[in-house]
């Protein structure tokens, strides 16, 4: 099936885990990224009513350990994938018990702070994406230079009104073609409805 380069997979098998009631394990080696799991079980937490409690404790502790074992100390990481890592973290960190909640923003905020002072960083990345509404931790901490990442956005739109995507497969070139205008639409409503959060349109 065609799809972009870096969704390409293969099949996970589930670890043997000491202890046979514990099925934490599966979810961590079926993802390739660690931040696609913590964004994950953030949504697990957020529907936690259709959940077994036993398997969303053993998945919420599995994440406080990774997290303390470093998976979120960015600093020596490339900036490129930092952003992206904190972009997934932050779409579903709220959703965590208080506790762990409190620990990851604060892995999210000493990211950003290393980072964020090399604007040139992120200008490729949306500001749609990184800060949607004013209360993301990014609109917080960066309440300036967030509204010049939304200048440059609303630079970038097109003569048809929309946003296109920045960036290419370079493979499957005549599917991309019907997935960009797929992206186009997704960029095009994220954007739209962040600017109006940010009071930056009106409708």
């Amino acid at each position: 099936e065609a799809h972009a380069p870096w969704w390409a997979y293969k099949k996970a098998e589930k670890p043997n885990a000491p202890n046979p009631e514990d099925h934490s394990g599966f979810l961590f080696t079926a993802m390739h990224k660690m931040s696609i799991s913590g964004q994950i079980v953030g949504y697990l937490n957020k529907y936690k009513k259709h959940v077994p409690v036993n398997l969303l404790s053993q998945l919420n502790n599995k994440i406080e350990e990774r997290i303390n074992e470093g998976i979120l100390d960015l600093a020596s990481d490339d900036p490129s994938d930092v952003l992206y890592t904190i972009l997934n973290w932050e779409k579903s960190y709220e959703f965590y018990p208080k506790e762990l909640k409190k620990l990851i923003s604060e892995k999210i905020e000493k990211a950003y702070k290393l980072f964020f002072d090399n604007e040139k960083d992120v200008d490729e990345k949306k500001a749609s994406w990184l800060a949607p509404h004013p209360v993301s931790i990014l609109a917080q901490l960066y309440p300036e230079k967030l509204n010049r990442l939304y200048d440059k956005e609303i630079e970038k739109q097109s003569d048809d009104g929309g946003w296109w995507p920045e960036w290419q497969w370079g493979q499957f070139e005549d599917e991309w073609q019907d997935a960009k205008l797929e992206w186009a639409g997704r960029l095009t409503t994220d954007c739209l409805i962040a600017l109006k959060e940010h009071d930056k349109i009106e409708w």
